[in-house]
């Protein structure tokens, strides 16, 4: 395509049809559409109105048994289990139980820093550099292919079974009244037997409530703390259990009252202690014992009465920040609930 005299790239690379427009003295701030003279066609291969756009010459190796339908860089695979090679997943080994779709879109995209495979590259499923994918297969290793650290947690996946894979940069699930995740077997049919549902493979999930694991970085291993002297190196899990905010609340609230008491406790010590010390105080035949008893009375007030009187008020305001629905840091949220 020519403007002002000058060939302009129509492919997919913006950084080329920026540098061009420039040089034709155009504004690439604005639509190449806006610039040009008598259009009446859409130029080809320039990906314009949902045209096919010009796409890295790339090749999908695919297995005798998988029907592609693709278009562009997107592709739809009907086939079995095979996170990688022709080598790979279930279907490698002839399971005749390890059908799957796989969703993929921008095959090989973080490759080469991003830029892609070069041209003519013959590519298989690549798990970790395909720009964005939709997995499901009725017998896998869901965790396996996925790159996701192996544990001993509360949830095992390491036996194969059905699973859904989703992958991308960013992934948002919506809903606009509510989502639900979970877990565990369904409830109102019957014919099932006497334990329910069983998973795909005909087993049996015995966990009343299989868990839900929320995992940031993908990184389970414990971290170390040295805490000092007495307790050099201190082991603390990082996949832990989600608190439930009702019940924290309420151990709270028993943790305040024992407080209290510890509180009123010390509190009627201190004033029995005071008028104890105002009948002894009174001893003509000993002055200094009532000499002595004026400056301890008055320690007794000005730093144990008061900061017990601190200490209560502190306790109460506390109890009103984190353990009351309207206190700017309440323990327990108003929109997300656990089991």
């Amino acid at each position: 395509m020519s403007l002002g005299g000058k060939k302009v790239p129509v492919g997919c690379s913006p950084e080329k049809r920026e540098k061009a427009a420039r040089e034709a003295g155009l504004n690439p701030e604005k639509p190449l559409v806006d610039d040009m003279k008598n259009v009446n066609a859409t130029p080809p291969n320039s990906g314009l109105f949902h045209t096919f756009p010009e796409v890295p010459n790339v090749t999908f190796k695919s297995a005798p048994n998988e029907t592609v339908i693709s278009s562009a860089d997107s592709y739809i695979v009907l086939g079995t289990d095979r996170p990688g090679s022709l080598s790979s997943g279930f279907g490698s080994i002839g399971s005749c139980a390890a059908n799957s779709i796989d969703l993929v879109v921008g095959r090989g995209a973080s490759l080469n820093k991003g830029k892609g495979p070069k041209e003519g590259t013959i590519l298989d499923n690549l798990f970790a550099s395909d720009a964005a994918r939709i997995n499901i297969s009725q017998l896998t290793n869901i965790d396996l292919n996925f790159g996701l650290e192996p544990q001993d947690g509360f949830s095992n996946n390491s036996s194969p079974r059905s699973g859904i894979g989703i992958k991308a940069d960013d992934i948002r699930i919506i809903g606009r009244n509510s989502i639900r995740i979970v877990t565990g077997k369904t409830h109102g049919y019957e014919g099932l037997g006497a334990h329910g549902e069983p998973l795909s493979t005909g087993g049996k999930k015995f966990a009343p409530a299989p868990a839900i694991e929320l995992i940031a970085g993908n990184h389970i291993e414990p971290r170390f703390v040295y805490g000092g002297l007495d307790n050099p190196i201190e082991e603390i899990d990082t996949l832990q259990r989600a608190a439930m905010g009702d019940s924290l609340r309420a151990g709270l609230e028993e943790l305040t009252e024992i407080i209290g008491e510890l509180w009123s406790a010390t509190f009627n010590f201190i004033l029995g202690q005071t008028v104890f010390d105002a009948v002894v105080g009174v001893d003509p035949l000993r002055p200094w014992v009532a000499n002595a008893s004026i400056p301890d009375k008055y320690i007794k007030q000005d730093f144990v009465l008061n900061s017990l009187w601190h200490t209560k008020i502190n306790m109460e305001m506390w109890v009103l920040n984190h353990l009351r629905p309207y206190g700017y840091r309440y323990v327990c949220s108003s929109n997300v609930k656990l089991t």
